[in-house]
Parts: C-alpha cells; structure tokens; sequence
C-alpha cells in the first residue's frame, strides 16, 4: 500500500490579512502533482484541512475541487483521510464528499439538522 501523508493544510489562513488563497492553491496543485505521479492508495491529511471550523464558500470551493482533481488524477482509486482535531462546519453543498467515498474523517462533524 502507498500512502502520501500531509499535515495541516490550513485553508483560509491569512497573513497580516493577506489572503493566501493563491499560494494555498499552489500548494494543493502540488500535492495532486504527487498523487499524479506516484498513484498512492491513500492520502493522509493530519491535523486541520481548514484554518477555522467556519471556511467560507470559497475555501471549501477550493477544496472540493482540489479533492476532486486528486482522485481524478488517481483514477478514483485515491482514499483520503483526514485526522482533524477541530469540529468543521460544512456548507451542506459538499457534506457528500465526507461520508466516506472520497473523504474519510475521523473527527465529529456537526449534526446535519444544524443547518436549519
């Protein structure tokens, strides 16, 4: 079994309220690059995929696509994990990634009635 492991994305971090949208972008073409080249079984985000429990549309935008790329590239063959320590509130447009096919987490995720 191959397995890429990563740690601590942090999507949506700013620096002196600078977006770093762009370089985080670059960093998870980066990273689909890898899975590209090396076809791993497994990718391993540990610690926080996002920067706060509350991404905004365009940080989770910017995820999903980058997901979804990485397990094209892998030919749906990519199983990633995530061992986040934070409870993550997700816009309910890409829950589905987190219910185990594309996106396996083992942290608690708020109930989905909590989005009214």
């Amino acid at each position: 079994m191959k397995i890429i492991h990563t740690s601590d994305w942090h999507l949506g971090h700013t620096l002196d309220g600078d977006d770093r949208g762009a370089e985080q972008g670059s960093m998870l073409e980066q990273i689909e690059g890898i899975v590209r080249e090396e076809r791993p079984d497994a990718l391993v985000v540990s610690g926080d995929i996002f920067h706060n429990g509350a991404p905004s549309s365009v940080v989770q935008t910017l995820f999903t696509k980058a997901v979804m790329r990485m397990h094209e590239a892998s030919e749906d063959t990519l199983r990633t994990y995530n061992t986040t320590h934070q409870e993550i509130s997700i816009n309910p447009y890409i829950r589905w990634l987190f219910a185990g096919e594309y996106l396996i987490l083992t942290a608690a995720l708020p109930a989905a009635e909590s989005y009214g």
